[in-house]
């Protein structure tokens, strides 16, 4: 097969546990889960694989659209126990990316210049430095109406009370990378 552009969709959780508060593409991968192992072996399939033509691995934030909203549920229809979420989180990034602008990110790498063949650049899609993209300007901006917002400590001991291994809510995936190259996110 003739390639000259290859781009493989990952995932910021190949990360895993996020010592500080920001994330780049240098941050050190520390996997814990089933579905983090999983894609960063894809990854170092990809890096291994030495292709002879621009490769291009994404690292997006969760992905939403207007079929794909598991990622913004709770924000989308305000029960008692949605807002109750709202409020424990509503400090906390959002961590979400609209799917036409991941989209956007891996056409625009398309048709960027190309580079060294066989060099292998990777890139987070994140809008997380963006101050409206935390759960609770999202649910102000879905609903009308600011709710109160706890401290940020207490959605993360509250989750680290269920579960043995948690990041904290205000970790920021940087795509600063990503716009350093010329991208400009369109939503």
């Amino acid at each position: 097969i003739d390639l000259t552009y290859f781009c493989c969709l990952s995932s910021c959780s190949v990360l895993g546990a996020v010592e500080g508060r920001f994330a780049t593409e240098e941050t050190a991968c520390q996997p814990r889960h089933h579905y983090e192992k999983t894609k960063w072996q894809a990854e170092q399939l990809v890096f291994q694989a030495g292709l002879d033509c621009q490769t291009v691995i994404l690292r997006p934030t969760q992905i939403f659209d207007h079929s794909k909203t598991q990622a913004i549920r709770f924000l989308l229809t305000p029960t008692f126990l949605n807002r109750l979420k709202v409020i424990l989180k509503g400090r906390e990034s959002a961590q979400i990316v609209y799917a036409h602008n991941v989209a956007a990110a891996a056409l625009f790498y398309l048709d960027a210049p190309e580079k060294k063949k066989g060099c292998v650049d990777c890139y987070i899609v994140s809008q997380d430095e963006d101050p409206n993209n935390t759960v609770g300007q999202l649910s102000t901006f879905l609903h009308g109406t600011r709710l109160p917002s706890a401290p940020l400590f207490i959605p993360h001991c509250l989750r680290r009370l269920r579960r043995t291994s948690s990041n904290r809510g205000d970790i920021c995936y940087s795509a600063k990378k990503l716009l350093a190259s010329g991208f400009v996110f369109s939503y």
